[in-house]
């Protein structure tokens, strides 16, 4: 597992419409992490934090992830992992 590949996971479901749905429609965390497995990302939730990070992010607040997550932008995969 490792941070460079959760940094693709969160760039891939940013630019890719249709593995986004997929990971968006998982009901659950773990169901979630075992479909991006199966995409070539096996990540841990360290990895995504490291990741987080890495891309200069930070924990945000129920305000401004239901921001994110009406408009769409910026580290939005975040909120599925």
């Amino acid at each position: 597992m490792s941070v460079e590949k959760a940094v693709g996971l969160l760039e891939r479901v940013e630019s890719d419409e249709t593995f986004r749905r997929q990971i968006e429609e998982t009901p659950t965390k773990e169901a979630r992490y075992e479909l991006a497995a199966e995409a070539g990302f096996a990540v841990s939730p360290e990895d995504i934090a490291g990741a987080a990070e890495r891309l200069g992010t930070r924990e945000l607040s129920e305000e401004e992830l239901d921001g994110i997550s009406a408009a769409g932008g910026g580290h939005a995969a975040l909120v599925l992992f």
